[in-house]
């Protein structure tokens, strides 16, 4: 099974990039991102920095979006930070009155639960 390699991603970037199936991946967006490689090692998880409410983007390994998730919370301003807690993901969304939600999905963007965070 091949895997992403050589994940190249800095902060305050529009750029991220990959190795997969002996392919460099490029990806160049208009705003600036924050990107991490899911633990499966198969897709790579992008925000874009946006106030856009769906601004989570799933890319499999060879760049193709496969999914763009949308904040189940009303008040959002968009997703503004992605990370795994306990080997879950979890996004991060903003609210206009500096309040967030956490909201946990799968690696296949599918939405497991939300809970209001600091």
């Amino acid at each position: 099974m091949n895997v992403i390699s050589e994940f190249s991603y800095q902060e305050d970037s529009f750029f991220v990039g990959w190795m997969y199936h002996n392919k460099i991946i490029r990806k160049l967006f208009l705003f600036k991102i924050i990107a991490i490689v899911l633990i499966c090692k198969q897709k790579v998880i992008v925000l874009e920095l946006t106030k856009r409410n769906d601004n989570a983007i799933i890319f499999d390994g060879f760049g193709e979006e496969i999914k763009r998730i949308k904040s189940p919370d009303p008040m959002s301003v968009g997703f503004g930070d992605v990370y795994y807690v306990n080997k879950e993901l979890v996004l991060i969304s903003r609210r206009k009155d500096a309040s967030m939600l956490a909201v946990v999905i799968t690696e296949d963007g599918e939405i497991i639960r939300t809970h209001e965070t600091r």
